[in-house]
């Protein structure tokens, strides 16, 4: 009897919720550790849904995504841009290219850049 009732737990479940749990703790770890980057709208929409009411489905994140706004996403890409003209014949030739007053060269103006 002890053996038939040892063997007919469901030990899937069981590990199931054991994953569960530990990825759990993992998150709200990661919240904890990151709560200045943390919005929770955003991981609300990220994740599909609220982690205080997540039900029976699989809890699979274990961290979070710090948020950023769009200026602190871009700013690593376009700190390092810096305006020019390309109107002007030392320009074009800087690039390796040949100059043809016909064409029509434009850069990014500072206009672009604000």
């Amino acid at each position: 009897m002890i053996s038939q009732y040892i063997n007919s737990r469901n030990y899937g479940e069981l590990a199931k919720r054991r994953a569960w749990d530990a990825n759990m703790q993992a998150y709200k770890k990661s919240i904890a550790d990151n709560i200045r980057k943390y919005d929770p709208e955003f991981e609300t929409w990220r994740i599909g849904g609220d982690i205080n009411n997540w039900g029976d489905r699989p809890f699979t994140q274990s961290s979070i995504v710090p948020y950023e706004n769009l200026q602190e996403m871009t700013l690593p890409s376009f700190s390092t841009i810096k305006p020019h003209l390309l109107t002007t014949k030392e320009a074009i030739k800087k690039l390796g290219e040949d100059y043809n007053p016909r064409n029509t060269y434009k850069g990014i103006t500072r206009e672009d850049m604000e």
